[in-house]
């Protein structure tokens, strides 16, 4: 049953990285848990700060596209749920990593992931200056025999 949504959610939404975080369509979450810092650095600046010295903005917190709950929080952790790379609503690098679009261009679509992950990280904690990412898992609609996955997804990783 899993699967068949998972397919279907695919063939809707055909992208280089489909999902950063999912929670409605298979196992892979992201959690995160509110204890320390997210940024290293200057401890007396802030993540924003800090994001902004390095020409990072946060985009406005994506809408969820299905009928979930973008954040979910349970004790100390915050659940986000499934991210795809969205820029003011419109899927960037979409298509197969190493048919339609290339490896750098799923490495960005990672990174958006990420960023609109972080927008509702921000809006959902207050603040990311005690946020630490405890885990991302991420899904490549890759060609066949493709086995670059961790690189592309390490557009994400890297940012964080």
């Amino acid at each position: 049953m899993r699967t068949s949504r998972f397919n279907r959610f695919q063939k809707l939404h055909p992208v280089s990285l489909p999902l950063l975080t999912q929670i409605s369509y298979g196992p892979h979450i992201t959690q995160i848990a509110i204890s320390k810092r997210l940024i290293k650095g200057d401890e007396s600046m802030s993540v924003r700060d800090r994001l902004k010295e390095t020409g990072i903005s946060l985009p406005e917190p994506p809408q969820p596209a299905g009928s979930y709950t973008r954040a979910v929080r349970s004790g100390n952790l915050l659940f986000i749920s499934g991210q795809l790379p969205l820029v003011k609503g419109v899927v960037q690098h979409g298509g197969i990593v190493d048919e339609d679009i290339t490896v750098n261009q799923g490495q960005e679509a990672a990174r958006l992931c990420a960023l609109n992950a972080l927008s509702i990280l921000e809006v959902e904690t207050g603040s990311l200056d005690s946020v630490r990412i405890v885990r991302i898992g991420g899904y490549v609609c890759s060609a066949p025999g493709f086995t670059g996955q961790a690189q592309v997804v390490n557009g994400a990783s890297d940012l964080l």
